[in-house]
């Protein structure tokens, strides 16, 4: 998977910095997760940056929000971008959920799938009926005949 999500990243926006690999807490990639501005760091992320090079309080939110402004024209062209894409490849848009605060807000997309078909186990055989009667014990049988009488 992670091949092809970076060739779609690549195709896209001429690099795969922007995604990263979504793992659960036991390790198993999930998915994957594209990032759109700030050369490939979420809020989030340059809020801990930020905040490790000393930054506190309102002068920590300016940076970031001063941050997220600077990057938002390129931010919203590859995510204009992705919603075509992802269009293109059967998805349709699901739901968008928004904070309270308004502050953030997901949006999801769905793709419907087609059914599984399950194939039908293959007849009995003769030979194969024959095998599991004679691994029966005598009880097994006499339940077998008394649900047929």
């Amino acid at each position: 998977m992670s091949k092809n999500i970076n060739a779609f990243a690549v195709s896209l926006f001429g690099t795969d910095s922007t995604l990263s690999i979504r793992t659960s807490k036991a390790g198993k990639e999930i998915g994957t997760r594209a990032t759109f501005g700030n050369e490939g760091a979420t809020a989030s992320e340059l809020r801990g940056y930020y905040k490790s090079e000393g930054l506190k309080g309102a002068e920590l939110t300016k940076k970031v929000n001063d941050a997220i402004l600077n990057g938002k024209d390129v931010a919203w062209a590859k995510a204009e971008m992705t919603v075509s894409a992802l269009r293109s490849k059967g998805f349709i848009p699901d739901y968008a959920d928004v904070s309270a605060k308004g502050t953030g807000a997901t949006m999801r997309f769905t793709r419907p799938v087609e059914p599984k078909v399950v194939a039908a186990p293959a007849p009995a055989t003769k030979e194969s009926l024959i095998a599991l009667l004679k691994s029966m014990t005598a009880e097994e049988k006499a339940a077998i005949l008394a649900t047929l009488a």
